[in-house]
Order: C-alpha cells, then structure tokens, then sequence
C-alpha cells in the first residue's frame, strides 16, 4: 500500500515538471516570433528611401548617359573620320556599362529611369542626322563637349550632396572616366580648330 502511494506521488510529481517545462518552452518562444515581425518591414522600407536629389540625380545621369550611347551610334553611322568613330565607340562602350550598372541601382532603390530621350537630344539627333562627314564630326563633337560638361558637374555634385551611400558611390565611380571623356573631346576638338585654322591660311 505505502509503495503504491509513493509511486502515485513520483508520477504526479513527473507530470507537474513536464507541465511546467512545457509552459516554459512556450514561454521563451513566445517573445521571438513577436519581435520578428516588427523588425524585417523597416529594413526592407527603409531601403528605398531616397532624396529628392539623389532621384533627380538617378534620372539626369540616365538621360544623359542614354543620349551618349544613341548619338554615338549615329557617329558610327555618318562620320567618315576614323578618329571620330573610335571616340565614338568608346562612348557606347563605357556609358552602356554604365547604364546598365544605374539601372541595376534604380532597380534596387526603387526608382524608375527614363526609356526614351529629351526633347533636347531628340531635336539634336534630328539634326545630326541630317548631317554627314565634316559638318557631322564638327557638331556631333561639340556637342559631345557640352553634354559632358555638364555631366561631369552633375557627378561632381552628387559626390558631394548624395545622401544613400550606394547613389554616392556611383557617382564616385562613374566621375573619373567622364573627366576623362571630357579631355578627349576638349583635345580632339583643339587639334581639329588647329588644323582648319592653319588650312585657311594657306
């Protein structure tokens, strides 16, 4: 009778300690799954959220880099100089990469870029395309020396005012080979002023 009754106690005892272990468990696992919840959405928003100029600055540089790639194509096209079409293709070749690598950036912050060019470079590939030879190369080469002038400052001011650190980092990136461009263009055009003026007078 008494082994009895200690058996009855040991095995109400055992069921106590697995109820309590089980409240436990429960217990500890509760607080995980609630936190998890409240933490992932702020990460994935915050993510997306840019400056009004970092988004300006995201569409500009597309415009502008999706104007280089067009009118150099039509350079391959119509220019008869050798010179020219190699300059040409460097372009195409370093703003394509380019462009790709912003639209990749675009995609990640959520930002929708430009597909089809302004109406400035659309009026000006209208007029370019009305052109051939020594007239093309002249105007297809200034206006290279303008577009890229003004996109080197606007990459000089993203590297300075850029908020998201990506968006900065492009710009940084990006900014050395249009300086670059921009020497070519500069120097191509001085050894082409050069040459007419010393062909005008003889």
């Amino acid at each position: 009778m008494i082994k009895k009754v200690i058996a009855t106690s040991a095995l109400m005892a055992f069921g106590v300690v697995a109820a309590l272990g089980n409240t436990t468990l429960a217990q500890t696992n509760q607080p995980t799954t609630e936190q998890n919840p409240t933490n992932r959405p702020a990460t994935q928003s915050g993510s997306t959220q840019l400056s009004t100029f970092d988004r300006q600055f995201m569409s500009k540089a597309a415009q502008g880099g999706m104007a280089e790639v067009e009118l150099s194509r039509l350079a391959l096209q119509r220019s008869r100089s050798n010179q020219v079409k190699q300059f040409a293709q460097q372009m195409i070749q370093d703003h394509s990469q380019a462009n790709a690598q912003l639209m990749q950036l675009a995609q990640q912050k959520g930002v929708r870029l430009p597909r089809t060019l302004d109406a400035q470079h659309q009026q000006i590939r209208a007029r370019l395309q009305r052109l051939s030879g020594s007239n093309f190369d002249r105007e297809y080469m200034r206006v290279m020396d303008n577009d890229h002038v003004q996109t080197v400052n606007l990459f000089q001011s993203a590297t300075q005012q850029a908020q998201d650190p990506e968006v900065n980092t492009f710009a940084n990136s990006k900014l050395p080979t249009l300086q670059g461009h921009l020497q070519m263009v500069q120097a191509m055009r001085g050894n082409n002023s050069a040459h007419n003026s010393n062909s005008q007078q003889h």
